[in-house]
């Protein structure tokens, strides 16, 4: 799923306004987020709520 992050810059390398393909799974009590850094590496970020998620990332447009 591709995802914009809209969260503060060089939060966890990431930049504000970016696409990145992502993967979204619960493991625990958490919400997880995973992407792509390059071909052969991923990281991921947990959320305690969708509220917390929400605040860093939206769905990118595919048009």
């Amino acid at each position: 799923m591709k995802l914009r992050f809209v969260g503060e810059d060089g939060s966890m390398e990431l930049k504000n306004g970016e696409v990145y393909e992502t993967r979204i799974f619960i493991k625990g009590k958490f919400l997880w987020v995973e992407w792509k850094v390059n071909l052969f590496s991923v990281k991921s970020c947990p959320y305690s709520s969708t509220k917390a998620f929400a605040q860093n990332w939206e769905l990118a447009s595919t048009i």
